[in-house]
């Protein structure tokens, strides 16, 4: 299977030396395999900025066709699920009433007037970023999903929002519009990496563990080389600054309590 594309926007210079560096002297790592990644594709469906803004209606989907987890959610615990998901690949669906709100609305920063004859919209298309289909199951076949999955998805969320109105499978709170207006889209979920996560393990105090549990004397570890206070997936904007700032700060608290070396 294919995975999703990805780009890389963290440091080039980064590349892991200080983990390299805690290993050769004993360090245990901790933590290792998790990622920080961003959407750079639309954010139709939910939180469009990290801070939980106005929603446009759209619900993402696997390969499978199914829903895999509530969209409104900050955009780091969205792209760990979606690396969750066989292939690693996943779509935000929609339909014309979003598509018809132009390319503020679909993510675009278009510089022209909002509404589907926009060129950025059109381009948008023409470049493979939406994929459009006059029936579900054209759109399905086109982005390579289940379409019988797709079908019955869409079927179940639309038949929420037009009785009660109320995500009964993953309890979405925003943006909770019947997705039946053909013709249908599909935006991959596209991402940006902004490192890993995982490093050398550290305790309370910010001092290196060994492979025996034990602190290895004198070294310490924070930000994103420390491993252990992070789990394996970004829980939001800011991590790595407040990783540096505080385990910084702890390190040093612990290394001025020590007796100086002769």
């Amino acid at each position: 299977l294919t995975t999703k594309a990805m780009l890389c926007i963290s440091n080039p210079g980064n590349t892991g030396d200080g983990h390299k560096m805690g290993v050769a002297v004993g360090a245990a790592l901790s933590c290792m395999g998790g990622t920080m990644n961003t959407p750079i594709n639309t954010q139709i469906g939910r939180d469009p900025s990290g801070n939980l803004g106005e929603a446009i209606p759209g619900i993402g989907i696997n390969i499978y066709g199914q829903r895999f987890c509530n969209e409104w959610t900050t955009y780091a615990y969205y792209m760990y699920k979606s690396y969750q998901q066989d292939s690693h690949n996943t779509w935000i669906v929609f339909d014309q009433t979003v598509f018809s709100m132009g390319a503020a609305a679909l993510g675009v920063d278009s510089g022209v007037d909002s509404g589907d004859d926009s060129d950025a919209v059109k381009a948008m298309i023409e470049s493979g970023a939406l994929v459009r289909g006059e029936t579900i199951q054209e759109l399905a076949e086109k982005i390579g999903v289940n379409a019988a999955g797709l079908e019955a998805t869409l079927a179940k969320w639309n038949l929420d929002m037009t009785t009660s109105g109320v995500d009964t499978m993953f309890g979405k709170s925003a943006g909770l519009s019947p997705i039946n207006t053909a013709p249908f889209y599909a935006a991959a979920d596209l991402s940006a990496n902004l490192g890993t996560l995982g490093g050398l393990k550290i305790n309370a105090d910010a001092q290196v563990i060994d492979w025996a549990g034990e602190p290895i004397a004198r070294l310490y570890a924070g930000g994103m080389t420390s491993g252990g206070w992070v789990g394996q997936w970004y829980p939001e904007s800011g991590t790595a600054v407040m990783g540096t700032v505080h385990w910084g700060r702890k390190a040093g608290r612990h290394a001025a309590s020590l007796e100086a070396w002769a």
